[in-house]
């Protein structure tokens, strides 16, 4: 099932995680026996619904940056969506949280901080809107730096002027603003680049919008 020429073969240790319609595998390099990927794996019923993941494999094809996670390759074969992803064994930090049963470290928050600002900068100049920051869409690596994932849906403005006003996202961590927007439907429209920075605050101190 395999693509021949592909980059990566899996691991002995294959599965990582199952979801309703797809799975997470570990991959292994075939020219470097050290590095590793996780391989996502989806079934797709049609060739329409290729479309919907179109998207994201080109962000990230187009993307180059430390903090954000790489693709490796994708393809299509036997009506199944492959890309494999940097591997990032330290997983997500929302599941962090939960095993350390507390917030992170004033020290911590800085770190991520940082190297969070620093990738949502790199894709604001792209005009790329990230649209679901939040703990669980960070990762990782095993260098103790984050990678900025799953952009699933995200949207790249073509026009620097452009504003977005669509309702999208994790509601928990969405901005006050924009559940004003769509609950009274007459608050002023929020450029959704605002939203991208106010996440991250929520985030740190594991608070849900208007607990801040």
């Amino acid at each position: 099932m395999m693509k021949r020429n592909g980059m990566f073969i899996l691991a002995t240790e294959a599965k990582l995680f199952t979801y309703s319609n797809s799975m997470v595998h570990k991959a292994q390099s075939k020219l470097d026996p050290q590095v590793f990927s996780a391989a996502k794996v989806i079934e797709l019923a049609d060739n329409s619904e290729l479309n919907a993941f179109l998207i994201e494999i080109n962000i990230l094809a187009d993307c180059d940056h430390h903090y954000i996670l790489k693709l490796y390759e994708a393809y299509f074969f036997d009506n199944k969506l492959w890309y494999f992803l940097e591997f990032c064994p330290g997983g997500a930090l929302d599941d962090i949280i939960i095993e350390l049963d507390h917030g992170f470290s004033e020290l911590q928050i800085v770190c991520v901080t940082k190297q969070l600002i620093e990738a949502l900068s790199y894709l604001h100049s792209r005009r790329i809107i990230h649209r679901d920051v939040k703990a669980g869409n960070m990762l990782l690596c095993s260098q103790g730096t984050i990678r900025l994932a799953d952009f699933g849906v995200s949207c790249i403005n073509k026009r620097t002027i452009s504003k977005r006003d669509t309702f999208i996202g994790t509601p928990y961590w969405m901005a006050p603003e924009i559940f004003n927007f769509v609950i009274k439907r007459h608050v002023e429209k929020q450029p959704e680049l605002n939203r991208d920075m106010h996440t991250k605050i929520a985030f740190f101190f594991d608070k849900k919008p208007g607990g801040l």
